[in-house]
Formats: C-alpha cells, structure tokens, sequence
C-alpha cells in the first residue's frame, strides 16, 4: 500500500527512472545474498536504501542518528519548522525498509578486500560498496572560532542558534548577529533571521565573506538580494580585507582592522572532504583522484572512482564495486551543484548499477535532471535559478516548499501509517497557517479565517490566485547555449 502511494506523488520522471530501476532490480538473476554496505544516511544513502528495498541485504552506516532535510534549517532560525519537521529517526526508517542501521563512524575503507572498519572496531565485509557520505563543515581555523561560533550544517546548530537569540531577545532591546560567509547557507540564514518575529525587528546583522554574497551566481542576482535588503539593518563587509582574523566571545576582528561587536557568530563558511575520502585520495593509499572542489573525488559516469594514477592488475576488479553518490563525487565530464536534488538521483542510480554489477550487466552511465535552484531570502524575495535565468517572486516560495512536502511525504510512507500520517500532517498545516497563507492575505484577514474556520485550507484557493498570479519578475536571463558558444 505505502509503496502504491509512493508513486503517485513522484513526478513523471522519477516513475520512469523508477520503472526502469524495477526492471534491473528485478529479474531472473537472484541477488538477495549479496550485501550492498551504504556509508552514509542522508540525501544519497537513503536513496540507494530504498532502491534497494526487498532486493539484496543491504547495511547502512552513519555516525548520525537522524535523516535531515538540511536545505531547510535555515526555516527553524525563523521560526517556521522545528527540528522534528526536518528529520527521521534513520534506525526506525531503515529498519521499516529492512536494512540494518548501524550508528558509527567508518574508519578505514579497504575496496581491494571489500570490508570497512567501523568506528566500534567491528569490520564489516561487503560485495558492493556505494559511499555518499557529503562533506563536512570547513574547520574553523581562525583564532577563536572553534569556541566562540556555531556551525550552520546540521538542524541542531540551527535549533541552538534560534534558542540563544529568543533567550538574548527577552534581555536586551537590540542583539547584533555576525554571520561569516555570504553563500547560499549564509544568505538563507541572514533571510530567516530577519523573518522571526520573535527577535527579527531586535537584530542588527553583519554578514562577512571574503569574496561577494552568493558568489556562484550571477552578479545581478547579488545586487537584487542587496537591494531587498537595504531597508533593513544589515551591514556588508565582503571582499579579501574583510576575511576573518581571529574571533572572541563578543566580537569579530576582520584584516582591514574592524572589529564588529556581535552577540552571536554563526559559521556558514564552507564544506570540505570527509575523513574517509581524503583516506582514498591519499597517495600513500589507494591514489583516487581527488576532485578540485575540495569536497569529493572524481567517478566516472558509471559512478565508479577514477585513479590518479592508473594502477595495472587489479585496478578495475575492485572499482566496479565501489560507487559514490552526492556531495563526495565529481562526475569526470558533467559538472553538478551541490544540491540535494542530484544527490537523491545518483544514489538511486548507483543502486542500480550495484545489481548491474551483480547480474553482470554493463553499467548505465548517469545523467543529471537539470533542474533548478531555490532561494529563499526570508519573506522580503524568493528567486529561481535555472539554466541561465534568474527570476523572483513569491511563487518560488510555494514551490520550494512543495518540494519539501512531497519529499518527506514519501519518506513518511515507510512508516507506520499513524506515524506518517501524522508527522505529514504536522508539516503542512505548519508551513499553510505559518509561512504560505500568511504573505498571501491582506493584513488583518488571516486572523479573522483562523477564528472562524479551524481548517486553514478552505482560504487557500483564493488566496493562491491571489497571491501567485501576479508580481514575478525576472532578474537576469543568459541564454547557456549562446555562453558556451562563445567559450569554445
């Protein structure tokens, strides 16, 4: 049943993907015995987990108790959606599956023997391995940051940052944030700050990056969030004289010798490679080729990793057993953002390739969905980025959040169906009476339909044509085919 409705609320798309999964998942060839070691619960993991569900015996290992929609912690600083909104218990999820969850850490991943080492020293031992283990937060390496700043990659970090702010709001009549690194983490957090009303009018914010705010984006994208933001009280410090020198409890000193007074620090500055991949890359190791973000390694579009240095002999035996999915790989000839989205479908399509290898049929070479980029700067703008467009409206809000729904709506299927449904139901009555009917009506009136109607869905019709109808306006369009064009 709960598989049946599974498929209704996938897209086109994913059914077809989906179908043809089934058809290698399947088949005459029986692959039950084999066991497929997943490093790494969250957005890649737990699509190969499902993939893979009632196929091969499958283990999944993360030091991490709880699957998290992490692209929307940045919701909990404004007070939207709480922690238990974003997140499952990963050994209840598993287990529903039918795989096992271990919580560790992986230490030492040898390919050639096809076994790990876990962190509580037991080893495990595997036929086919598929790491999607991201990257971690950028250590901070400034004087004082390790003990005066809070990370933003988790939605405990983000919980904390909301419970130090309402604690400091109820004290004081102003309370200064400090948020170092002006990437799409930093602007989403600068956004849901402003938006809390709780503390949001109290806050005096300073956002510091050594480049630009959102510099993988077009410039016009970054003068539009500036421009949204002017009549608020925020201060840019952006450019190589603003990097961070060292950081105390009550302020931040920047190398052009300004030193900002800040209540709270939030560090939203970056990820890098985990442990274990940096373990693989190492050259007195295995010698993969370590991709130039500094986050993942190289694969091949089978999602099998590509040597350094090519090694003769033994080389291709162990490779076809190994894959990686999400943020730890670089696809060789396709360049990916590091999104949640192309993390779900490669870890779908390494499980595929995994029983691929299994039945010993070639593997099928990985092609990105292009889909687009949302941004959410609070409730001033939402912005759509896709293929060389830049648009803005409040359109964009509902569908970032429907994306969000539909998604832990499915993982919610798993469950009990009284746990689904009612986690499901918390959610979106959550995000209508709190983030999307609110913007649509005028002042004064949702108060009035929430009095009279316990049913916040009977306003949304109108309000919708109301609301999402009008006011979209595009920011920047550059045709990608002409771009690459002139590049060659």
């Amino acid at each position: 049943m709960a598989d049946a409705i599974n498929k209704l609320v996938s897209t086109p798309l994913r059914a077809a993907k989906w179908l043809r999964s089934r058809l290698v998942l399947s088949g005459d060839i029986d692959v039950s015995d084999r066991h497929v070691l997943i490093i790494g619960g969250n957005f890649g993991g737990l699509a190969a987990a499902l993939a893979l569900q009632n196929v091969c015996r499958v283990t999944v290992v993360d030091p991490r108790p709880d699957f998290e929609w992490t692209p929307h912690i940045h919701d909990i600083l404004s007070g939207l959606k709480l922690k238990d909104h974003l997140s499952f218990d990963r050994a209840r999820l598993f287990q529903r599956l039918g795989h096992e969850f271990i919580q560790t850490s992986v230490e030492v991943l040898d390919p050639i023997g096809r076994r790990v080492t876990l962190g509580n020293d037991r080893e495990l031992r595997y036929d086919a391995c598929i790491v999607a283990c991201g990257g971690v937060q950028r250590p901070n390496v400034v004087p004082g940051g390790q003990q005066h700043t809070t990370g933003f990659r988790h939605a405990d970090q983000a919980e904390l940052i909301e419970h130090q702010l309402t604690a400091l709001a109820d004290k004081q009549k102003a309370v200064t944030v400090t948020i170092i690194g002006g990437g799409l983490s930093g602007v989403e957090a600068m956004g849901s700050l402003l938006r809390n009303k709780r503390f949001g009018g109290k806050l005096n914010l300073h956002i510091v990056d050594a480049q630009d705010l959102l510099p993988a984006f077009p410039d016009e994208l970054t003068k539009d969030v500036r421009k949204q933001l002017k009549k608020k009280k925020v201060t840019f410090h952006t450019g190589p004289k603003c990097a961070v020198k060292r950081v105390s409890r009550s302020s931040v000193e920047l190398l052009d010798g300004q030193v900002l007074q800040s209540d709270v620090t939030i560090w939203t500055a970056g990820i890098q490679r985990q442990g274990l991949i940096s373990q693989l890359c190492d050259e007195k190791n295995l010698q993969l080729k370590a991709a130039d973000d500094g986050i993942g390694l190289v694969v091949d579009n089978a999602l099998n990793p590509v040597l350094d240095k090519p090694q003769y002999g033994y080389a291709d035996a162990w490779r076809e057993t190994l894959f990686f999915a999400g943020d730890c790989a670089s696809i060789v000839d396709q360049k990916l953002d590091k999104q949640a989205y192309h993390a779900l479908d490669m870890g779908e399509h390494a499980a595929e390739n995994a029983i691929r290898y299994f039945k010993a049929d070639k593997p099928n070479n990985f092609t990105n969905a292009n889909k687009p980029v949302l941004i959410a700067l609070g409730d001033l703008e939402h912005y759509f980025a896709w293929n060389g467009l830049i648009a803005a409206g409040s359109v964009f809000e509902a569908m970032k959040e429907s994306v969000f729904q539909v998604y832990m709506a499915r993982y919610s299927l798993v469950l009990e169906l009284k746990d689904a449904s009612l986690s499901t139901w918390r959610r979106s009555t959550r995000a209508l009476t709190r983030q999307l009917l609110p913007g649509m009506l005028p002042s004064g009136f949702w108060q009035t339909v929430e009095s009279l109607f316990p049913n916040p869905l009977v306003a949304l019709p109108r309000a919708a044509l109301r609301r999402f109808i009008f006011g979209q306006r595009i920011i920047h369009y550059a045709n990608p085919f002409t771009e690459s064009a002139d590049q060659t």
